[in-house]
Order: C-alpha cells, then structure tokens, then sequence
C-alpha cells in the first residue's frame, strides 16, 4: 500500500475512556464496549501479565517533523491507558510499531525507520522495565543511499514472532529486490533478536514484476502449524491472501490462497480453543473452525466500508476478544463470543 507519513496526531499522556451503547451482535462475537483513545495510527498490542498490557501507537507532529513511537499501558485489561515511554530517532520517521515479549519478561519493539528516498532501516528495542525506557538492540534490515535515490526502496511492517524452538522471526515487506516492486522476507535470530540470520524470501511473484505482497502477519495454530495472511497490491483491491507453514520457515512457494472478502492490510488471530479470526481494512471477520481449511463471515465490530484503519485482533480473556483500529482515531472493541462458538 502506499505509505501514509506526517498525519496531525494530538499527543495526550492519559487517555479518555468512552464506553458505547451500541446493541450486541447476535452472531458469534457479540460485540460490546468501545474504547476511544484520540487520534493515533498503526496501534498494536503486548499482553504482559495479569491484567496489564503495553501498547505502542505512532504519532505523526506534521509539518514534516519526524513521527515516532508512544509507548502505552494499561493495567485495568485494555480498558484505560496511560503514556510510559516515547522512542525516537532523530531527523528519521518512525512507524509500523510491533512488540514481543521475551520469556524472561524484556520486551522486544520494532518498527520502521526511515528518512524518505535515502534511509530505510528495521531497528529492533529492549525494555526490561515493562516498557519505561528502551535501549536499541539490532537492526534487522536497512537499505541506504545517497539523498533521493531509494524512492520506492524501502522496508515495512516487521511483524515479530517465536518459533516452536523458541527462537525469534520476523517477516516484513521488503523493495529492495531488483525485478520486484514488492516480496514478503523473514529473518530469524538465534539470540534474542541481538543479530539476524540470512533472509528468506517467502512470497514473491514468480520470476518478478508489479505485484506487491506486503503487510504480512504470521500467527500459531492450535496444532503447531503457522498460518501467515498478507496483501497483494495489484490484484483486486489489496486481496489478502494466505499460507500455512509446518514450522514458520518452509512456505510453500507461490503467491498463496486468496481469502474472499477480505482486502488490505490483514490480520490473524490464533484462539486459544483453535478457531482463527482475520481482519482487514474491509472491516469483515473471516472465521475458521478447522485449521483454515474453510472460512466463514461472522459479525463485524466496526460498520464502516473499506478504509486503512491497519486493524488488529486480540484474545483478551478466556471468550473475549478485542478489535483495534487506528485512522485517524484509534478505538478498541471488545467481544464476547458465545458458547458453543465452534
């Protein structure tokens, strides 16, 4: 997709907490309480422990001053937040926050950074403060040149995950590749994100071209397996597509299975009773009960049409769920799904 740089954003240490009225759906998920935090983009979400949460939301100053990362946190499950750190760099534009946290409690942040046409790199953060102060840690990719000319060659969207062996990957969409407009690459580390493997290429267009795999969001099935939604920019209208994974490494080659409905910016969501949930900027939620064999369209938590609104989906209790959307404001809906929702 193409990037969205320098929105206004209004910068606010506490949150107001609105709770909506709107009525329950009746199908599956019933949808409740929203929570409305003001103007921000591209927030994602780290659960900790207990009730507490950390999240990270960009925040564009405009007037072409540099974005950068506000680092939230919420000790009451997701339902009022407070600011805790801002992470930085000068003169660059931060964007396309993601958190892990490690098993001995560090958080892992990444994101992109980049000074347009000449700078594009994916640095990696560490807190061991439950996100109060960050260090830098490593990069896990860059592409750079002199001023002007690495337009249309940068590096977005790292999304980080744990392999089976405990080990850190990351995919991201990555232009550097002559011959391709766009592919999805992933790295691993084998020390805690401290350094990077060599890059795999795991969606591409066969022998090249204008088609732009992107925006890809890995996630863990109940049977160990890993499934991995993206866009492909330049068919339809951003489809998103998948693929399965036996280990998060070897995917199989091609541009994947389309997912009907869903268009841009996808997102996954492994339940913990096995069923899958997808989201996208079409604002559907495609449901699977069998390990993506088959997918069905349940209630949606946002009645809007197509926008980039970079959604995300979260279990946030035994049966309940929570829906993120940021564009220009970011709001959080909770859901609730029934019994029997197999």
């Amino acid at each position: 997709m193409k990037r969205w740089l320098l929105f206004s954003a209004v910068f606010m240490s506490w949150f107001v907490v609105a709770l909506s009225a709107e009525p329950a759906s009746t199908n599956r998920i019933a949808w409740n309480e929203t929570v409305e935090l003001g103007k921000g983009f591209w927030m994602r979400l780290a659960y900790i422990k207990g009730e507490r949460w950390l999240g990270v939301i960009t925040r564009f100053p405009g007037h072409k001053a540099p974005s950068w990362l506000e680092i939230v946190e919420s000790t009451n499950g997701c339902r009022a937040w407070a600011t805790v750190a801002r992470v930085e760099q000068s003169g660059r534009h931060l964007d396309n926050g993601n958190l892990l946290v490690m098993p001995d409690g560090a958080v892992l942040l990444t994101c992109r950074s980049l000074i347009d046409g000449e700078s594009f790199r994916l640095p990696v953060f560490r807190s061991k403060d439950r996100g109060r102060t960050w260090a830098a840690l490593s990069n896990i990719d860059s592409n750079e040149g002199a001023t002007g000319t690495l337009f249309a060659k940068g590096l977005w969207e790292p999304h980080l995950f744990f392999l089976p062996d405990g080990r850190v990957s990351v995919v991201y969409s990555n232009e550097k590749h002559a011959g391709y407009s766009q592919i999805l690459s992933e790295k691993v580390s084998k020390d805690g994100a401290k350094t990077w493997g060599e890059e795999r290429r795991i969606v591409e267009e066969a022998g090249g071209g204008k088609l732009r795999p992107g925006m890809g969001v890995p996630a863990r099935m109940s049977d160990g397996r890993f499934i991995l939604v993206y866009e492909i920019v330049g068919r339809g209208n951003a489809d998103v597509y998948f693929k399965i994974s036996k280990d998060g490494l070897q995917w199989p080659e091609g541009l994947g299975t389309e997912m009907k409905g869903q268009h841009a910016a996808p997102f996954a969501l492994a339940l913990t009773d096995g069923s899958l949930l997808v989201t996208s900027a079409s604002h559907q939620i495609s449901l699977s009960t069998d390990l993506a064999q088959t997918w069905q369209t349940i209630a949606s938590p946002w009645d809007m049409p197509f926008k980039l609104t970079w959604p995300a989906l979260y279990q946030v209790g035994t049966n309940r769920v929570l829906a993120v959307i940021s564009n220009p404001q970011t709001r959080l809906r909770f859901g609730t799904w029934k019994a029997g929702f197999r």
